[in-house]
């Protein structure tokens, strides 16, 4: 992938991307440290990357691997008035439902949604990532999902969604 491509697909997808960060890391500033480190991270590895479809899913592991790493060394807690700025420069609205309901989740089932739903990581990997078990994973992807669809019925939305 040339530098060009790159940088192209990085634009496309940022607010996206940054959405992810700041679901994982929950703190405007680490979420902006990750993004940072995770597009060093893929710049320097993106010649590997044989097929520009596959960018996006590459590149979100690269960045929810960066989210854990920092959120392992420096847990810090959210900070809503810079929240709204990045939700303000982002257009997907699917991605703005998405990150708003995993606001409510608690920590570990916000995780596990984020990485196996937001990042499209697999439940090896997000157990992996997490160094849990993967029957710990599919029970907390249950209890996310169970609230998430109380969620919607409570607001009106119906549980077809989830």
């Amino acid at each position: 992938m040339t530098e060009q491509q790159f940088l192209s697909l990085v634009d496309r997808h940022e607010a996206g991307l940054r959405l992810l960060a700041l679901s994982l890391t929950r703190n405007q500033a680490d979420a902006e440290d990750a993004l940072q480190e995770a597009m060093v991270v893929a710049y320097v590895a993106r010649e590997r990357l044989r097929e520009a479809q596959s960018f996006l899913p590459w590149v979100r592991r690269i960045l929810a691997r960066e989210c854990l790493r920092l959120y392992r060394r420096v847990i810090t807690p959210m900070e809503p008035a810079a929240i709204h700025e990045t939700l303000a420069g982002c257009e997907d609205q699917t991605d703005l439902t998405i990150w708003s309901m995993l606001q409510h989740l608690p920590e570990d089932l916000r995780q596990v949604v984020a990485l196996r739903y937001v990042a499209d990581l697999s439940q090896v990997e997000v157990a992996r990532m997490l160094g849990i078990p993967v029957g710990t994973v599919k029970s907390r992807l249950n209890r996310a999902l169970t609230l998430l669809r109380a969620d919607l019925q409570e607001k009106g939305g119906g549980s077809n969604a989830l």
